[in-house]
């Protein structure tokens, strides 16, 4: 007998198609229900079950297979009838197997440690004490692990095989096949899928207006004017899905100052959050005074994405962005952006918007036309992207990694703009069209998303703020666009330099006003409640508009990514681009140290003891204890190009400690010591 443990809220494909086949092998097995009823997948396809914990006799088990996407594996991880299961079975050598999520289970347990195992995407630290092999399925004595995404027919031979034998198992296998299984061949040569929109958690976008809440809004704002003796009216309401937008006339004569000064006394008189004051709103004669509803209703993407609006659009750049106050669609189109920042406190909607826009894309263009380089320093928030067809490289981490990526694209920008001198076109779009049906290889966008800009400035500021600008710069024509994010919007993480070659800009609530004012260039951004609420500010745009973004669960995240590279398999990398960014990673991790050999002077270090201008330098240094290069330049009046030697050079001979940041370099050598090395090199 086997047993096929499901939890409740999640149905794993590519654990049900396996126990199919055993079926159909001869095999008795039986699906055990620990909730005590039928579980309804992520699908909602409810999964039928023939048994329950209490009626299983575990003496009698020989093995049990643990299905499982993260909510699944989850859930079994937690059931005390799963630990019953494991002791069981382990303890007198039955067979545990877990494909996809599960094998987490087994990890946490300890069952792994010295033991090979295969791992699904993103779950290593899971797996810690395992050895991790690249390989589909993996048996090691009585534990059979699966990676997931299209191994069904690997994961039952491989169970097969252990409860019967090989030649069994290949035969049943190759029946199988001939039954129905698609044949390696016929599915390379299957054409690039989309991804379905049956996927997103189907929910309302906006709830209907409550017409008691807005009416008491308007008649407390039309009272606070008659205290305040403006004379302007409310014309009219409009509901979005976390704000009410109330549009203000004034009557001629009356200035618009009077309205704007008594926000905080409407905000007040409402009892709501900050209140933000549009004078004018661009296009019309009217004042929006924005106040926060009580009841928030969030805004679904897979509501935006499943719109004729959104299929129609030319663009595989188009990406949702959300509602506006008036509960209308904002689409953006990243080719025309070209460059956006996204910035906002911890919690408040910046990565779910970076999502938005990656899926978005992943909904509207195949791989061959968009490409994404994905630059994550925190390490966990694209891990669910992992290995997706539509990955350029694999997902960045390590900040001189990221520095490679940011040079390569520059010198691809570089290499886009020979190709169109040299065919006579002005950009990607124009050449492109002039490959078509000719030899010429067409040129895939380039998306690149930083998840955290500051992390790397940090690290290897000047590095990375050249390279953006760079890309900032001149890279619109080339199809190569940069999506920056950041939690910190300070000028240090983003300079004057960045933000004024990156005109489009999406802020959620910030902390300061000083914030809001690096991000916008106006205030705003420290009034917004939170919860996806933003403002955008495009090209062209006189006053940002206020959105509320979309939102989409990381689980549709995970189910869209799997759902992808199972249907079209998973990324294919470019070795030469990975050789050379690895190479280039290499050279910013160990930069070579200037050689005093190929110094101005061309002199060995101990010469420079020789050196008037040198031993000068050093004496200046120890009269106070650091020395730097603009010290060095000030006492002695050489350039900054001797000056950089020299400390190189005192460095390699000990004198002085070794590079950190901006700070002056500490002497480590007293006076004593100093004058014992001019005597020495004198004999």
């Amino acid at each position: 007998m086997i047993i096929m443990l499901l939890a409740d809220g999640f149905e794993e494909i590519e654990a049900l198609t396996p126990v199919d086949m055993l079926r159909r092998a001869g095999l008795d097995i039986k699906t055990v229900s620990v909730i005590g009823r039928n579980p309804v997948g992520a699908h909602g396809i409810e999964i039928k079950c023939d048994s329950s914990p209490e009626k299983i006799d575990l003496s009698q088990v020989e093995m049990a297979i643990f299905p499982g996407g993260m909510p699944g594996a989850t859930n079994l991880d937690s059931c005390p009838f799963t630990d019953e299961v494991i002791n069981s079975l382990n303890g007198r050598g039955g067979y545990l197997a877990a494909i996809c999520a599960a094998p987490l289970i087994l990890g946490r347990r300890g069952l792994l440690n010295g033991k090979s195992a295969t791992c699904y995407p993103g779950f290593e630290n899971e797996l810690s004490g395992a050895t991790i092999l690249d390989e589909s399925v993996v048996r090691d004595g009585n534990i059979i692990t699966a990676r997931g995404m299209g191994v069904a027919l690997e994961f039952a031979e491989e169970i097969i095989k252990a409860l019967s034998d090989e030649e069994t198992a290949r035969k049943i296998s190759s029946a199988i096949c001939k039954v129905g299984c698609p044949t390696v061949e016929k599915k390379e040569e299957k054409d690039y899928s989309l991804p379905s929109t049956s996927l997103f958690t189907k929910k309302p976008d906006i709830d209907e207006p409550n017409e008691d809440e807005v009416e008491k809004a308007k008649r407390i704002i039309e009272e606070l004017f008659k205290e305040y003796s403006i004379k302007a009216s409310v014309t009219k309401a409009h509901v979005g899905a976390q704000i009410m937008q109330f549009d203000v006339v004034p009557e001629k004569g009356e200035k618009v100052s009077k309205i704007i000064n008594i926000r905080d006394d409407i905000s007040l008189a409402l009892a709501v959050g900050p209140v933000r004051i549009v004078a004018p709103v661009p296009g019309q004669g009217v004042i929006g005074i924005e106040v926060p509803k009580k009841k928030i209703a969030p805004v679904a993407l897979g509501s935006l994405i499943d719109t004729e609006d959104f299929r129609s659009s030319a663009s595989p750049l188009t990406v949702c962005l959300g509602t506006n106050v008036y509960n209308e669609p904002v689409y953006a189109d990243v080719a025309k952006m070209p460059h956006l920042l996204i910035s906002g406190a911890t919690g408040m909607g910046k990565s779910i918007s970076m999502f938005n826009i990656i899926t978005s894309i992943l909904y509207k263009a195949k791989p061959d036309e968009v490409k994404f380089i994905l630059i994550d320093p925190k390490m966990v928030e694209f891990v669910i992207c992992k290995d997706i067809p539509s990955l350029l490289l694999p997902i960045i981490h390590d900040a001189a990694d990221a520095v490679a990526a940011l040079d390569w694209a520059c010198d691809e920008m570089e290499r886009r703009y020979e190709l169109f001198l040299k065919h006579g076109v002005r950009n990607v779009e124009t050449y492109n069209i002039k490959a078509e049906g000719s030899d010429m290889k067409l040129l895939e966008r380039i998306v690149i998303v930083i998840d955290e800009l500051a992390d790397l400035m940090f690290v290897k500021k000047n590095e990375t703020e050249a390279a953006i600008m760079r890309i900032a710069q001149k890279a619109r024509a080339t199809g190569i666009h940069l999506i920056i994010g950041t939690q910190r919007p300070t000028s240090s993480v983003i300079s004057p330099l960045i933000k004024a070659n990156i005109p489009s800009r999406l802020c959620f609530k910030v902390i300061s006003h000083k914030d809001s004012i690096t991000v916008l260039d106006t205030d705003g951004g420290e009034a917004l409640i939170g919860r996806g609420d933003a403002l955008i500010k495009t090209p062209g745009t006189y006053l940002p508009e206020r959105i509320q973004s979309a939102y989409i669960s990381e689980n549709e995240v995970t189910l869209i990514a799997t759902e992808i590279k199972k249907t079209n398999g998973e990324a294919k990398y470019d070795n030469t681009i990975l050789d050379a960014i690895i190479k280039k990673a290499e050279e910013i991790r160990n930069p070579k140290r200037r050689s005093a050999k190929k110094s101005v002077d061309c002199e060995a270090p101990e010469d420079y003891l020789q050196n008037e201008t040198f031993v000068a330098a050093v004496e200046a240094g120890l009269e106070i204890g650091k020395i730097s290069t603009s010290l060095i330049q000030r006492k002695t009046s050489i350039g900054y190009g001797k000056a950089a030697t020299f400390l190189d050079v005192m460095e390699e001979m000990g004198i002085v400690s070794k590079l950190d940041g901006s700070k002056p370099r500490t002497m480590l050598i007293s006076k004593e010591d100093w004058e014992k090395m001019l005597s020495n090199s004198k004999k």
